[in-house]
């Protein structure tokens, strides 16, 4: 049983948010989604709503500029999970001042009503990419800050925003930096992650596209376990001002990625080789993280490994796997 009764998600529509929500809901907590479903879709909600849960209510605004759906969305409200953002590199890099207005303005937007309506728990969705291309490796929360991307900045500035919050207005904030989330839900497409554009090509037989080298390194996090970490922190007196790494702690390259997807939709690691093409200029070559203070603090250590995560995932979407190999003739 959770500490709260009364949880707003903003953003709840979307990935990581609505696994949130379905957690929050499990734990039988009241959630309030607060979407402008601008990123997220109704399909992510459909079985809560399908329920007819009364410990679920939808409230369709912007954290920006709808006061009256805050109004609503904040009722009662004692823990905050805020998870809405324009999450894309690439469109942070084509429309800058887009990303900040969501991601910087419309987090002061939330700070200021939380802080009016005497929230308990405020707890928000920072990146790795705060880190940039930093010359210290592993990433801890203690590393240098230097963000490649406008993503990045709006997520570094917003994180200032929740600490100088607490340090000055005495709001209970915690920032949570997420590394690679990966699962069920994610974003497809050009906009979506490393793993959904290989698991695009792979099962339509074609090589993944890697840029670069392929040793670029990644910390990959499955959602299941970004889930836990959002809750710990809810529920941490010990998480209060401070800011956690949420990852494994394991790197990875892009290549064995790669190599890895393939040896489970197909048995086979060198089924389909990768096809490289030029790096892009916004990507971080490495990232990586040390996670002992979320495990020391609040009691956050991952449970799935990169193999384990993928298979959770790969087997929601397919019947029967390794995938038949005659299946592309």
């Amino acid at each position: 049983m959770l500490p709260f009764g009364r949880a707003l998600v903003t953003g709840g529509a979307g990935f990581i948010g609505s696994h949130i929500v379905d957690r929050l809901i499990k734990e039988e907590c009241k959630v309030v989604v607060l979407d402008d479903l601008s990123s997220g879709t109704l399909v992510n909600l459909k079985e809560i709503a399908e329920s007819n849960s009364k410990n679920f209510t939808f409230v369709k605004g912007s954290i920006n500029d709808d006061e009256q759906s805050l109004e609503e969305a904040f009722e009662d409200v004692e823990v905050v999970f805020h998870e809405a953002a324009i999450v894309s590199v690439p469109r942070s890099v084509r429309e800058p001042e887009l990303t900040d207005y969501i991601n910087t303005k419309g987090t002061m937007n939330l700070l200021r009503k939380a802080l009016r309506s005497k929230v308990e728990k405020f707890i928000f969705a920072s990146s790795s990419a705060v880190y940039g291309n930093s010359p210290v490796l592993p990433l801890s929360r203690t590393s240098p800050t230097d963000p490649i991307s406008p993503y990045g900045s709006s997520k570094l500035a917003a994180e200032k925003l929740c600490l100088e919050y607490h340090n000055t207005s005495g709001l209970p904030t915690t920032v949570l930096r997420y590394f690679n989330v990966y699962g069920p839900r994610s974003t497809t497409g050009s906009e979506g992650n490393v793993v959904n554009k290989f698991l695009e090509r792979l099962t339509q037989f074609h090589p993944p596209i890697v840029h670069g080298d392929g040793k670029a390194s990644r910390d990959f996090i499955y959602v299941n376990d970004v889930v836990e970490a959002n809750l710990l922190a809810a529920t941490s007196e010990n998480s209060i001002g401070k800011v956690y790494n949420v990852a494994t702690g394991v790197k990875k390259t892009v290549d064995e990625l790669a190599r890895l997807m393939e040896k489970i939709l197909y048995g086979d690691p060198y089924a389909i080789p990768p096809e490289y093409e030029p790096a892009l200029k916004e990507d971080i070559l490495e990232s990586y993280a040390v996670v002992s203070h979320a495990k020391e603090e609040i009691g956050f250590e991952a449970r799935y490994s990169l193999e384990a995560g993928l298979k959770d995932y790969l087997k929601s979407m397919f019947d029967e796997l390794p995938l038949k190999w005659n299946a592309r003739t």
